[in-house]
């Protein structure tokens, strides 16, 4: 195992269960910094895109600036 890494895992009864095994021999001190994982429901990521794609209909973004083509972009010699 290196210095550092990245693990995952679940707080079960107040204590972390990690998702897979550490090759650390047993009473091996480590340092732990909890992070917590949010992930959005599906239908809160559904409603979300919903909303934006409401949102660019009633009030599209336009840049305003200049349209350029293929040729403009790349340098010819």
């Amino acid at each position: 195992m290196t210095t550092n890494t990245e693990l995952q895992g679940t707080i079960v009864a107040g204590r972390i269960e990690l998702d897979q095994p550490v090759e650390l021999p047993d009473s091996s001190r480590v340092a732990v910094t909890l992070r917590r994982i949010v992930q959005p429901a599906t239908t809160d990521r559904r409603e979300a895109w919903q909303r934006l794609k409401r949102r660019l209909s009633e009030r599209p973004i336009h840049a305003g600036g200049e349209k350029f083509v293929r040729n403009d972009l790349y340098e010819r010699d």
